[in-house]
């Protein structure tokens, strides 16, 4: 083994690879680099006033499950205002601005 060590390093002249120190420190980067939309995406959608982990739920339950059509005219409904009451709420900045101080208050 220490005979094949000698050889490469013989092959390379005597320099040493000094990339290899840089690799935990790439992975890193890009291990951040890929959690930080996600990580900006949760903080936008909790300041948005949608609950979006709800309206998911409530399509994956109408899309998986035979239901009566009344009880998924109902859940569509309910999805249908909760967007409505959103939109609204974002069309009059004062009370969007008022409302994220407000939420603001309730978290510390």
């Amino acid at each position: 083994m220490r005979r094949v060590q000698e050889e490469t390093l013989g092959a390379r002249g005597g320099r040493t690879i000094a990339y290899y120190q840089w690799t935990p420190l790439i992975l890193l980067l890009q291990a951040l680099l890929f959690y930080a939309p996600c990580a900006v995406w949760r903080r936008v959608g909790d300041n948005s006033g949608i609950d979006v982990g709800n309206l998911i739920e409530s399509g994956q339950l109408i899309a998986s499950v035979q239901m009566e059509a009344n009880v998924r005219k109902k859940i569509v409904r309910k999805m249908v205002t909760q967007v409505n009451r959103s939109a609204a709420a974002a069309a009059l900045p004062h009370a969007t601005t008022r409302r994220c101080s407000v939420q603001s208050l309730l978290r510390l």
